[in-house]
């Protein structure tokens, strides 16, 4: 009798056993197969190619990508869906984003290696915008035209080692003077910076208008955001005499 108990209680004890044994062989895999999916970050270069757009060209300079690249960006935390975007190689793409796109920008790129282990690059950029909204008054000719001229230098009120804008690399600021050009809708255009600025915002063409205002005619972004500016040209009939 207590040789069948004591064989009783062997396997009870042996199977036990086994049994743990498989459940860790059972999870192993699990936990390795998840682990796999977690990748250390690598660095992403996004470097804005335009002052009208907000268009980036966006690289992993390690080149790590073999296929499936993908790229989200993130504006203020919002997703942003893209104007244009193109993948032109497994480590790079071009993109272009709405004008009303808000800062900082959060650029995350994922693509699998050689090893087809997940790879993810991300990068914050930070810019401010100057939208230029023109309204036009009184008996405008339908061919008149107008061009604003935008012209920005770096800061003279905070350092380029010490400004908000990041990343550091892209703190030197060279003097950029852009032209928009409206028709006789008006409309609103943009100009794009990517570090703190003195700008200065003039109309070298009226179309003709009787008078023009510009509010603000300078504007000072040592902080990333928007800037707006207004511009009001007004026409004056002009009379006919008849005799």
């Amino acid at each position: 009798m207590r040789t069948k108990r004591g064989l009783g209680i062997g396997l009870v004890v042996v199977t036990a056993v086994m049994l743990a044994v498989l459940s860790v062989a059972a999870v192993t895999p699990l936990v390795k197969q998840a682990g796999a999916q977690i990748a250390p970050t690598v660095e992403l270069l996004a470097e804005p190619n335009s002052h009208t757009a907000l268009s980036y060209d966006v690289s992993v300079p390690t080149t790590p990508c073999l296929t499936e690249t993908a790229l989200t960006v993130t504006g203020n935390g919002v997703a942003v869906t893209p104007l244009s975007l193109t993948i032109v190689d497994p480590n790079s793409a071009t993109v272009v984003l709405p004008n009303s796109t808000a800062t900082p920008l959060e650029f995350t790129l994922t693509c699998l290696d050689a090893q087809e282990e997940l790879v993810t690059a991300l990068t914050i950029r930070e810019f401010f915008s100057i939208p230029v909204t023109k309204t036009v008054e009184g008996p405008v000719p339908a061919d008149a035209s107008f061009t604003v001229n935008v012209a920005c230098r770096a800061s003279t009120t905070v350092a380029m080692t010490t400004q908000a804008f990041q990343p550091a690399a892209l703190l030197v600021l060279n003097p950029v003077s852009i032209d928009l050009a409206f028709d006789a809708a008006g409309g609103t255009s943009y100009f794009f910076g990517y570090a703190a600025s003195d700008c200065t915002i003039t109309e070298p063409g009226n179309g003709g208008a009787a008078t023009s205002s510009i509010t603000p005619p300078t504007v000072n972004t040592d902080l990333p955001g928007v800037y707006p500016v207004a511009i009001v040209n007004t026409f004056v009939a002009v009379p006919t005499f008849t005799g």
